[in-house]
C-alpha cells in the first residue's frame, strides 16, 4: 500500500499551461489516446456534456449514505454536463447530474492524484493503459494540518475509474470525439455505492450551433 503521510498538502503558486493529468504522469501522459489528453484542462476551461447510466447500491445504510452525499440518483440517460477549470495550483471539477452538482477538487499529490470531495481527499494512481486513462485508489485521507490523517484500508472508500476515446456523440462540437467514462465508488463491507457510465464530448460553441441548424440554449 501507498503510504500517505509523507505527502505534502497543497502549496500555493501558478499553474502552467500544462495539464494536471500531464505534470503528474509525465512522458506517460503522451501513451495516452489524443482524445483522452484533449478531454483534460491544458490552460483553459474544459466543458463536455453526453449522457450517463448511474447505478446506486442497495441496502438502507449505503442508501442513507448516498443521500447524505447528496449523489446523483439511480437512472438512465441521466444527461451530464462537466466543467473543468483552475483552481490555484490545481483543479476544480464541476459535474451536473441533472440538476444535482457535484464538485471536486483536484492538485498533484506527489506522484498521486489527489481529489477532494467535501472533508475527504481521495488519492489515486493513475496509468495509461492501452491508451485508456485509468485511476486506482491508494489511499485516503482527512486534509487536516500538513500531512492530513490518513484513514486506514478498512475505512476508506475505493474509487475506480476508467476513461477511453469512444465514437463521437450527436449534437457535439463539429469533429469531436467522445470519451468513454466509468466510475465506481464502494465502501469498505457495504460494496457498491454508486457507478456511472456514459460518453462526454466537447459542447458546440454558439456559431457551431447555428452553423448546424440548432438552437442555442
Amino acid at each position: 500500500m501507498t503510504a500517505i503521510s509523507a505527502v505534502p498538502m497543497p502549496a500555493t503558486g501558478s499553474t502552467t499551461a500544462t495539464s494536471l493529468y500531464a505534470r503528474i504522469l509525465g512522458d506517460d501522459w503522451l501513451r495516452a489516446d489524443e482524445g483522452v489528453r484533449a478531454a483534460h484542462f491544458a490552460g483553459r476551461p474544459i466543458e463536455r456534456r453526453g449522457l450517463f447510466r448511474v447505478r446506486r447500491g442497495t441496502g438502507f445504510l449505503v442508501r442513507a449514505i448516498a443521500r447524505l452525499l447528496r449523489l446523483p440518483a439511480a437512472g438512465d440517460g441521466v444527461p451530464i454536463r462537466l466543467r473543468i477549470e483552475e483552481d490555484g495550483a490545481g483543479e476544480r471539477w464541476i459535474r451536473h447530474f441533472g440538476a444535482q452538482r457535484l464538485t471536486t477538487r483536484q492538485r498533484a499529490a506527489g506522484a498521486l492524484l489527489g481529489e477532494r470531495f467535501g472533508p475527504l481527499e481521495i488519492l489515486f494512481r493513475l496509468e495509461v493503459v492501452d491508451g485508456a486513462l485509468t485511476y486506482r485508489t491508494v489511499g485516503a485521507r482527512l486534509p487536516l494540518g500538513p500531512l492530513g490523517i490518513p484513514l486506514p484500508r478498512g475505512l476508506r472508500p475505493a474509487v475506480e475509474a476508467r476513461e477511453w476515446v469512444d465514437g463521437a456523440v450527436e449534437g457535439a462540437a463539429c469533429g469531436s470525439r467522445a470519451t468513454h467514462v466509468v466510475v465506481e465508488v464502494s465502501l469498505p463491507w457495504l460494496g457498491r455505492l454508486i457507478r456511472y457510465e456514459g460518453r462526454l464530448a466537447e459542447e458546440p460553441p454558439p456559431d457551431e450551433d447555428a452553423r448546424f441548424g440548432k438552437e442555442t440554449p
